[in-house]
């Protein structure tokens, strides 16, 4: 039962157990889901959140709906077209996380090649033979990653957020987030949402649009993430 929701609840409860009243939060991938939980459930707890991973659907306003610009149509085009062909694993981890578990923790070849594929394929950089990771990430910097998985043999449980995503019931329904919220816009990032759609979601403060980077944004472009988490919570100070 540990969905998005959930977690959200304990981050909080541990913050307020370790004697943090008010802090910042910021976050991708499901750190930037569970981070919406956060705070829309604790907002009175929350200097401000950084998303570089932007989530918000479609307004239900119908001019908020249709202000969205031509370059992100484009942007959304493109990126749902590529992602048709990347939602597999979603499928099987959403479905049948333990069954691929005994597979990844039996095989360090099998989990270095579940994890490197998503790094080939969300990050910035030409796909298929002219894509090279050398050229965004580290080998130590990669297999850090895969080897935190494997001494851990904490794969399954990784992968069964998504299970438990899509299984367990949300307990209060998201509505307007009504902390400070600043988003980096990367351009491989796997989902593009309008800024006018995440200006009728949010209390947005900050919105930057990067020239380059993906979906591991704080890996692989460091330098740029911080600089703009920076840049946002000053605007808080």
């Amino acid at each position: 039962g540990y969905s998005p929701e959930k977690i959200a609840h304990i981050l909080a409860a541990l913050m307020e157990k370790i004697g943090y009243q008010r802090y910042a939060i910021a976050g991708g991938d499901w750190g930037a889901i569970i981070n919406r939980y956060l705070a829309f459930n604790y907002p009175d707890r929350l200097i401000g959140l950084h998303s570089n991973m932007m989530l918000a659907g479609p307004p239900t306003d119908r001019e908020q709906r249709a202000d969205v610009t031509q370059a992100e149509e484009t942007a959304r085009a493109a990126r749902g077209a590529y992602m048709q062909n990347e939602r597999a694993y979603q499928q099987i981890q959403g479905s049948k996380p333990q069954t691929l578990g005994y597979g990844l923790n039996d095989s360090p070849t099998g989990l270095a090649a579940w994890i490197v594929e998503k790094f080939h394929g969300w990050t910035d950089m030409p796909q298929g033979a002219t894509g090279y990771l050398d050229n965004h990430f580290t080998k130590d910097e990669l297999l850090t990653n895969i080897a935190i998985y494997w001494f851990t043999g904490t794969i399954t449980s990784s992968t069964r957020i998504y299970y438990e995503n899509s299984k367990t019931p949300i307990e209060t329904p998201l509505g307007f987030i009504n902390v400070p919220t600043g988003a980096a816009i990367f351009p491989a990032e796997i989902f593009v949402t309008p800024r006018a759609w995440a200006e009728a979601a949010y209390d947005l403060r900050h919105w930057s649009v990067m020239s380059e980077g993906g979906h591991f944004a704080a890996l692989e472009k460091p330098d740029l993430y911080l600089n703009d988490l920076q840049i946002f919570f000053r605007l808080l100070r």
